[in-house]
């Protein structure tokens, strides 16, 4: 495949090559049907050009040739190298990524919430009226399923609210409707992940934009804890940049 590759980029050079030479002799063509006494051929061996500075100049171009093939020939082979080591050291580092990511089933089950600070602040922040901050604090259930792949995380509160989000532990990035619904969505993806702890890295544009890092966490008393740290675009409730702003919950097995 490196091979094809390669052949493929040598190919455009060549190309990008042989259009250049063809405009340099255009252009040395015609400067020579004016200065010289007879017919000039590039391509042939022999000529009936008489004229001494026709000469000179008909091999100053063939060096300038020479010298436009070879520093497109390694400029287009060097460029071709640079992109697949750039490619695959960009490869390698997901791949490194992925092979840390271990799947965090410590944290598999049902959890119900028994403590919970700041999130209203961050509500706040994040320009959410007291309607939507209200109905946050039913999300008091976490189902969280954990699987060799994924990691499946369902907020619910009572029969009226539930949020489902999906990621997987290759390292890429997964969309989902924003929490606050507001048009657009959210990206998330897993940054960290061992068997009794799990870490979102979240992000969202404007209207409201911002970004949060998201942890659940097996506490040693067996309890969960979800951390979040987020930075809202503009707060909410200062009209400035947002700052970060940290707020956990605290859930135990039902």
């Amino acid at each position: 495949m490196i091979a094809a590759r390669i052949a493929a980029r040598s190919r455009a050079v060549a190309g990008v090559r042989r259009a250049a030479v063809e405009q340099i002799f255009a252009h040395e063509s015609r400067s020579v049907a004016v200065n010289s006494t007879s017919t000039l051929r590039f391509t042939g061996s022999t000529h009936h050009d008489h004229n001494e500075n026709s000469r000179n100049k008909r091999d100053q171009w063939k060096w300038a040739y020479i010298g436009l093939g070879t520093t497109l020939g390694y400029a287009g082979v060097g460029a071709a190298f640079w992109t697949l080591e750039k490619d695959s050291l960009s490869a390698h580092a997901k791949a490194q990524q992925a092979a840390k990511l271990m799947p965090a089933k410590e944290i598999h089950g049902k959890w119900k919430q028994v403590e919970e600070v700041g999130r209203d602040n961050a509500l706040q922040q994040m320009s959410l009226n007291w309607v939507f901050r209200q109905a946050a604090t039913l999300l008091t259930n976490l189902d969280v399923a954990v699987d060799d792949e994924t990691v499946r995380i369902v907020t619910q509160g009572g029969y009226v609210i539930s949020i489902t989000e999906k990621y997987g532990y290759d390292g890429g990035e997964y969309v989902c409707s924003r929490r606050d619904n507001r048009s657009g969505k959210h990206i998330g993806r897993i940054v960290e992940s061992t068997p009794t702890k799990v870490v979102l890295k979240i992000t969202w544009d404007d209207p409201y934009g911002g970004e949060m890092y998201e942890t659940f966490e097996l506490l040693g008393d067996g309890r969960l804890k979800q951390t979040n740290k987020i930075k809202v675009n503009q707060d909410g409730t200062t009209g400035k940049a947002g700052e970060w702003y940290t707020y956990y919950s605290i859930f135990v097995r039902q």
